[in-house]
């Protein structure tokens, strides 16, 4: 859900705060940082694909997108600090910033399904 909505505020950001034609043209920097937002999006969703093919349980789901919030949030903040940005653009990557949500008992139980997989692989020699 929070991703969804930081994936839908993406779409908000080029159609309400556009970028100027130097931002087009020669600023590689925020480029580079509006790429990384937009590369989550596509991500997340072949997660989703994959996670259907392997039954992936929904913990382990929502530990991955924990961190696709937690990334997106940075990449945002990235974007706010950047020279070139406009004042609209600020107020997006502000707008946009989400806390993941944590679930303590969820990551030990993650963690313990991990641990339990130690020296599980034995690399064919």
């Amino acid at each position: 859900m929070l991703f969804r909505e930081q994936a839908e505020a993406l779409i908000e950001l080029v159609q309400s705060a556009p970028l100027s034609e130097e931002q087009l043209s020669t600023d590689l920097d925020f480029q580079q940082s509006l790429a990384q937002l937009f590369t989550l999006i596509p991500y997340g969703q072949l997660m989703l694909e994959e996670a259907q093919l392997d039954q992936t349980s929904g913990e382990v789901i929502d530990v991955i997108f924990e961190w696709l919030v937690r990334d997106f949030s940075a990449y945002a903040i990235e974007l706010l600090g950047k020279a070139s940005s406009t004042d609209a653009q600020q107020q997006w990557a502000l707008s946009a910033v989400r806390k993941p949500i944590i679930d303590r008992a969820r990551d030990e139980q993650i963690y313990a399904e991990v641990r339990a997989l130690a020296d599980a692989y034995v690399m064919a020699g």
